[in-house]
């Protein structure tokens, strides 16, 4: 019947469809995993499938059958093949080479401030970003996130009837990655890792497990069963979100936290013969800082946080405005790192010599102007305060 004939076509076109979108999410995976564009892979897959079906005998009054479909899938199979193939090579290659810290993943700690926790208290979600933290060292690359875990969950607060409280932690999906001097900025899905915390004291997290789901395709086109390193890896330079979720429909029970500690793996590559400016301004304020002499990629000004890499012994001044908005800048933070600053240690912003990278106005560098000699990389952190007066009768600093 006609009716049948347009829903066998509206069939085929689904299939065509969903082929076509799986050989675009895979490719555009394997850029986004390795920062290069895959050797396998067939652009004209759709122009194959056309000339297969006319091979078959298919048309407008024949539509295709279910083994013709199996038959001519072969001109998008052989290619995804390629890049799942592509991407086993590159793991087993460079996959866990890439870390480039001592043959192993680095590790940092992020303990939540006083101030981060009654955020997180007062509002159930906190927004933290590690390379804005100074958190992320500067002589690496390609940072991604090999495990994220909770490792430390004290409440304030407990119910009358014990509950469970699962705290998560999750990766929006927009992501900062470098490669050298090129910078890139994708969007990618979600991620998201928690912990199972029981509302008694002395209670530990319990882990998630990972979803064994999230790779079935690759792992099935790959023919393989190894999935240690096919989960996604996001990148380390990226906003993660924590928020509590208790686990019971009934209780009006809301978490208070005294202690939340993550423990974040990251992979990265050394990048050498060059020095990395990073610029981080806090709050989500976005000033324009100007740069006078431009980068390997040919930029200057930032807006807002901002990074740049230079070749080593460039001089530049930085230039920050008098007032943005309401705000009115103060001063610099600065932090190098030498040639013999051990990349295994976390960069901890209470250590001595990092007072004020939250916005203390102690001991500032005074003078919109700064000027660098990137002998080494730089975190530096232009400080800039409200006009309302604190408790203590001193700028509220950001």
């Amino acid at each position: 019947s006609p009716e049948g004939l347009r829903y066998a076509r509206a069939m085929r076109d689904r299939a065509l469809e969903r082929l076509l979108r799986f050989q675009y999410y895979l490719r555009a995976s394997y850029r986004y995993r390795f920062l290069r564009q895959p050797k396998a892979g067939d652009d004209n897959a759709v122009a194959m499938f056309n000339i297969l079906k006319d091979t078959l005998g298919s048309d407008k009054t024949n539509p295709l059958t279910v083994q013709d479909f199996e038959s001519i899938a072969t001109a998008f199979r052989e290619g995804l093949e390629g890049v799942a193939n592509e991407i086993l090579t590159a793991f087993n290659e460079i996959g866990r080479d890439q870390s480039a810290i001592s043959g192993s993943e680095s590790t940092i700690s992020i303990e939540l401030s006083d101030l981060q926790l009654a955020t997180l208290n007062r509002t159930q979600s906190l927004l933290l970003d590690p390379m804005e933290l100074g958190k992320l060292h500067l002589r690496f690359e390609d940072m991604r996130i090999f495990d994220l875990k909770i490792a430390e969950v004290e409440l304030s607060e407990f119910p009358d009837r014990p509950v469970d409280v699962k705290l998560q932690v999750h990766h929006l999906g927009v992501s900062q990655l470098r490669k050298a001097e090129q910078q890139f900025r994708f969007r990618t899905a979600p991620e998201t890792w928690g912990a199972v915390i029981r509302t008694v004291k002395g209670a530990k997290p319990i882990q998630d497990r990972r979803n064994q789901g999230d790779v079935s395709l690759i792992r099935s086109l790959a023919k393989t069963q190894d999935t240690d390193y096919l989960f996604p890896q996001p990148a380390a330079w990226a906003p993660l979100r924590i928020e509590p979720m208790v686990m019971d429909m009934v209780t009006d029970y809301v978490p208070k936290f005294r202690k939340v500690t993550l423990i974040i793996q990251y992979t990265a590559k050394k990048i050498d013969g060059l020095a990395t400016l990073y610029v981080a301004l806090p709050d989500g304020i976005q000033p324009v800082i100007q740069v006078t002499k431009p980068d390997r990629s040919h930029r200057k000004n930032g807006k807002g946080s901002f990074l740049r890499t230079y070749v080593k012994s460039t001089k530049i001044t930085l230039s920050a405005p008098e007032t943005y908005g309401q705000y009115k800048f103060k001063g610099w933070r600065v932090r190098q790192f030498p040639s013999d600053f051990d990349v295994t240690t976390p960069i901890e912003l209470t250590a001595s010599g990092t007072q004020g990278f939250q916005g203390d106005p102690a001991g500032l560098i005074t003078g919109t102007d700064i000027t660098l000699t990137l002998e080494f990389e730089h975190f530096v952190r232009p400080i800039f305060v409200l006009p309302a007066a604190g408790a203590s009768g001193d700028p509220v600093s950001r």
